[in-house]
């Protein structure tokens, strides 16, 4: 089983400590910890904890507009999709065993 925050540290080590990781989970993309922090401050989102990690959900329908706002801020970001053994998409990190990574 893979965590939030794992697979946070992950992407952050595949993409660099300054990219925003967006975590397509569910009918959201989220940021975690300070990645979270930064998205909350530059696109005026509420953060909230969410199993023990700090958490900005965004609707998948807002969510290319909130990547521009992102992006024209100057921000880097990265879109990761999880995928299961079987190629299925993960609907929630945290039950997400065996997984492969996706980016956009």
């Amino acid at each position: 089983m893979i965590s939030k925050t794992e697979a946070l540290q992950a992407m952050k080590a595949r993409r660099g400590e300054e990219t925003i990781i967006l975590f397509h989970n569910g009918e959201f993309f989220e940021a975690y910890e300070q990645d979270a922090t930064v998205v909350a401050t530059v696109a005026g989102l509420a953060s909230t904890v969410i199993d023990g990690v700090l958490t900005v959900r965004i609707a998948e329908t807002e969510q290319e507009e909130i990547s521009n706002t992102l992006l024209d801020a100057g921000c880097a970001i990265c879109i990761s999709e999880m995928r299961d053994s079987d190629g299925n998409f993960v609907v929630n990190i945290n039950q997400a065993e065996d997984y492969d990574e996706q980016d956009e």
